[in-house]
């Protein structure tokens, strides 16, 4: 395994690839041959590339664009490396992206923050608003109002 992994680094490194594509690429090989029990790529088929990239969004809850890169990876290796045609694989199970809920003030909770830092600005002269608001927006309202309030 190590002779292949090393062979993939190499034909990496000559399309003068990033540092991290190569690191990224060679664990995700590493990954796929391990969860074949160790078979050499050569004896894998489009069935067993389907099966662990399926296994990537349904088992272990990859994004898509981690899948997308393992699926990258892959084909590199056979492409380029191996210089082996691999048939369609394509039907595997694709990741399903993340819903990120964006959080919203309603009008009261805003007019609240609004007043609050109105009345602070005007006990403390040098207050600066920027200092204090939801600093990379990760603080919640409630944090907030706690630091306000006391």
């Amino acid at each position: 395994m190590s002779q292949l992994l090393n062979s993939v680094s190499k034909n990496i490194k000559l399309r003068n690839m990033s540092r991290k594509t190569e690191a990224a690429y060679v664990q995700w090989i590493k990954e796929c041959i391990l969860f074949h029990q160790k078979k050499h790529p050569k004896e894998l088929n489009e069935k067993h590339i389907q099966s662990f990239l399926t296994h990537l969004a349904v088992n272990k809850n990859y994004s898509p664009s981690t899948q997308s890169q393992t699926l990258n990876a892959i084909v590199f290796l056979y492409r380029e490396v191996l210089d082996q045609r691999i048939g369609d694989f394509s039907l595997f199970r694709k990741a399903k992206p993340k819903t990120h809920i964006p959080v919203v003030f309603s009008k009261s909770e805003a007019k609240t923050i609004i007043l609050s830092l109105l009345l602070l600005k005007m006990r403390f002269n040098h207050f600066k608003v920027k200092h204090y608001l939801l600093f990379d927006s990760s603080c919640s309202f409630f944090k907030l109002m706690k630091y306000i309030n006391g």
